[in-house]
């Protein structure tokens, strides 16, 4: 049975991934519920006639965010030689977007959810966020698409034709491409870019453009920061990122090359 991620709240599968407890079907089918938008939007009751006719038809895609899977994986720790560090386990979700019967689906993507590399556990939540650009310029009249929303701590690896993640205070959507985001409690966020047709875009709310981020290159952001700075080349970090994104990607029984 294919399950749903809440628009709200912790999502689904947080308890055990922020516990690193195994996964149960009770678990997984108690927390899931559907998250698609109401499928009466635009929709209005006729008079003495109970039944729905459309009104207005909404601008809002009815899509929701699918929970492929929830699995489990051995991060392993080439940056440290404690045995107890390099079988740290990790759950991991996958996510898909989804839509009503009958309607397409606009973008087809995959994201994956855990803990950072770090040990932390993942902080994140589903809403709904608009992209502000395509392909660098503001996009007016955008329809809000389903994001996932990274509070405090967690990696999210995404790929595909257009994840939008939020973490801390800004927002990062992509077109077609492979990536992750890694945010830790008070230490900012990194942004590592895999593979891209076109630069993943990166911005606040109040952006005049957004910092485009191209193929093998880093952004890496401070908690503090208001300012999006350009993007860096630190092989170091994004290479660490690469291959904990690899072993989340592998974990689903799929890879990220």
């Amino acid at each position: 049975m294919r399950q749903f991620i809440r628009w709200a709240g912790v999502g689904v599968g947080a308890s055990c991934l922020l516990a690193g407890c195994q996964s149960s079907d009770a678990n997984r089918e108690s927390a899931a519920g559907s998250v698609r938008f109401s499928q009466m939007d635009g929709l209005s009751a006729s008079p003495n006639a109970g039944e729905f006719t459309e009104t207005i038809k909404s601008t809002v895609p009815q899509v929701g965010l699918a929970v492929v899977g929830e699995f489990e994986t051995v991060v392993g720790a080439p940056r440290s030689s404690n045995p107890a560090v390099q079988t740290v386990r990790r759950q991991v979700l996958k996510l898909t977007p989804i839509a009503i019967p009958g309607e397409p689906v606009p973008n087809d993507y995959v994201i994956v959810l855990s803990a950072t590399r770090t040990a932390t556990a993942p902080n994140w939540t589903i809403s709904s966020t608009k992209r502000l650009f395509r392909n660098g310029v503001r996009a007016e009249d955008e329809p809000a698409e389903p994001s996932v929303d990274v509070i405090d701590s967690g990696t999210v690896v995404g790929s595909g034709t257009g994840p939008i993640i939020t973490v801390k205070k800004a927002t990062v959507a992509s077109e077609a491409t492979k990536f992750a985001v890694e945010a830790t409690p008070g230490n900012g966020w990194v942004l590592a870019v895999f593979e891209a047709a076109s630069p993943v875009e990166v911005y606040f709310a109040d952006s005049a453009a957004p910092v485009l981020v191209p193929t093998g290159k880093c952004l890496r952001v401070r908690e503090t920061d208001n300012v999006i700075p350009q993007p860096i080349t630190d092989d170091e970090l994004y290479t660490k990122l690469h291959v904990y994104s690899q072993r989340l990607w592998a974990a689903t029984g799929s890879t990220l090359d």
